[in-house]
């Protein structure tokens, strides 16, 4: 089943990829979309520039608008400390990536070799369980523990290598996918932060290696 799988898919590329590729001297620029990015609230393009028979410069802008469906369906974004729950509850923000890409010799003309670093600014609002003022009494104040909200900003930079495989398919249309690996900082305020440790590889405020993988949709000429 798998073989038949893999020998249909070859069958369809190989005649795609035929057709021209993105090392052909006649494509200048190409303008991609990668839907992956919208997992996380973003709207991620890329636009590339040839700057040589097999070499681009790819400038990958994201902006980000809503917490996407990790902030309700699987909770990446969700902290335990003092044994309560921590909730971004949404984030705003803008990211910009440079990358250089460089496709191989042939037979391997529509696989590449992609590296670059990124820089992100991200502001979160996260709801948490503290104790909170409630009145004074006699200059004795009381608290109640309740439900507050925060607001931090954030600054994530990273450099990652991946290789990558452009797939022409019709009249300049194309797929492309890449998978690698990265590194991420995560700059913030440690000051009265609820984040205490270097979170998981999706999370804001995390610090460490990631999977630098993605795919899109585009067009060159």
């Amino acid at each position: 089943m798998n073989k038949n799988i893999l020998l249909i898919l070859a069958f369809l590329i190989i005649p795609f990829s035929s057709s021209f590729s993105q090392k052909n001297d006649d494509l200048k620029h190409a303008l991609g979309v990668h839907p992956f990015s919208m997992l996380w609230g973003g709207v991620k393009f890329d636009y590339s520039l040839k700057i040589e028979e097999s070499q681009w410069i790819v400038f990958m802008p994201t902006i980000y608008l809503s917490p996407g469906i990790n902030y309700a369906e699987y909770d990446y974004y969700d902290y335990y400390y003092d044994d309560e729950r921590i909730r971004v509850t949404g984030s705003k923000g803008f990211g910009i990536e440079l990358h250089y890409k460089c496709y191989l010799n042939q037979p391997w003309e529509n696989f590449y070799l992609l590296g670059g670093l990124s820089n992100s600014f991200l502001r979160a609002k996260y709801s948490y369980y503290d104790y909170i003022f409630f009145y004074d009494e006699d200059e004795l104040p009381f608290y109640r523990y309740g439900k507050t909200e925060n607001v931090k900003n954030f600054n994530q930079l990273g450099a990652s290598v991946s290789l990558g495989m452009n797939v022409p398919m019709f009249s300049g249309v194309y797929f492309d996918a890449y998978l690698g690996l990265g590194y991420i900082h995560a700059f913030y305020n440690k000051n009265n932060s609820h984040f205490v440790d270097d979170g998981f590889v999706y999370d804001l405020h995390y610090r460490g290696f990631y999977p630098a993988l993605g795919f899109s949709l585009g067009y060159a000429w």
